[in-house]
């Protein structure tokens, strides 16, 4: 569906439309590095030249503003219908290597068969320009599970990586972010994955309860619920107890079909009890109700939002 109503835009594009100038902004150049700056523009002004469809006018490494010892790559071009300069940022962190994040991204850019123009960084912002040749969507996947070492966080990310090439997607970066607990200064760390997808697919995130020394002890039982339902479990683990004070599950799953949305639910009860048995009991006739309705429960728990109050939290699936 999503490349049918694409294919309706690009012929109304290009039915309709006439080319028009834009403009390129890139690499930011300190006055010391003019060199590089030229040698830049040429590289990439080149490129572009050698793609049927794109003319260059003018441009150069261009003062920005007012200022007398910063410049930019900036030149204005008119492209073909078909090819767009696609541009996407990510927020890396402090302590990853630039250099080595930017020759990764045009690696997995041309590998994606998509035409890499540039990627640099600035401050902790690495930022890309490509040409989107394949139709892909980009997308970002992020669940806010802490992890205590940058081992663990590696192991976790690597399971989703060579998922996210299972299921016919194509991985452009991934990558552990530090962060640092205000309150503590203890250092903890997030996945990131960034890849194309071109089938309508995509990862979601279940978050799911408070663990301690209990962690994915219902993993049989969940895995089996989400089975029934025709739902692919990618990854279900644990977050370490850092930044948050606690340890959750987190349930990685496919959705097949992400213009329909998140084929999964959640329904979290509005009147929270004051214990946790009073919740379970609500839970229960929460889950009965369900079934009679044509949902199939998937997870489900209770969550102490405060002391002496816990609330009844169901993810659940439409039965069709």
């Amino acid at each position: 569906m999503r490349l049918f109503l694409l294919g309706m835009m690009l012929f109304s594009i290009n039915a309709f439309s006439k080319p028009h100038s834009l403009t390129y902004r890139g690499q930011k150049f300190n006055k010391e590095n003019i060199i590089d700056c030229e040698k830049e523009f040429k590289r990439i002004t080149q490129k572009l030249e050698s793609i049927p469809g794109f003319f260059i006018f003018g441009g150069g490494c261009l003062p920005i503003g007012m200022h007398k010892d910063l410049f930019e790559v900036r030149f204005n071009y008119e492209r073909p219908h078909f090819k767009r300069i696609t541009n996407f940022k990510i927020n890396i962190g402090k302590n990853q290597n630039c250099q080595f994040m930017t020759k990764k991204i045009e690696k997995t850019i041309t590998q994606s068969k998509n035409t890499f123009i540039a990627s640099f960084c600035e401050e902790q912002t690495l930022k890309v320009h490509y040409i989107n040749d394949t139709i892909s969507m980009e997308k970002a996947f992020s669940p806010r599970a802490s992890f205590a070492t940058k081992e663990v966080c590696k192991k976790h990310l690597n399971v989703i990586h060579r998922a996210s090439i299972k299921y016919d997607f194509q991985p452009l970066l991934d990558f552990c972010r530090q962060h640092q607990d205000r309150s503590t200064g203890v250092d903890y760390y997030n996945l990131r994955l960034i890849y194309l997808d071109n089938n309508d697919s995509g990862f979601e995130v279940l978050t799911g309860k408070v663990v301690h020394n209990n962690c994915l002890q219902d993993s049989l039982n969940t895995q089996r619920s989400f089975d029934e339902a025709n739902i692919k479990v990618v990854h279900h683990f644990c977050s370490d107890k850092t930044s948050f004070k606690q340890s959750r599950e987190y349930i990685v799953y496919l959705n097949t079909n992400t213009f329909m949305g998140k084929p999964i639910k959640l329904f979290s009860s509005d009147y929270p009890k004051d214990n946790l048995s009073l919740c379970q009991r609500e839970l229960d006739s929460i889950k009965v109700t369900f079934e009679k309705m044509g949902r199939k429960v998937l997870y489900s728990f209770c969550e102490q939002e405060r002391k002496n109050s816990f609330s009844a939290k169901v993810y659940y699936k439409e039965k069709k």
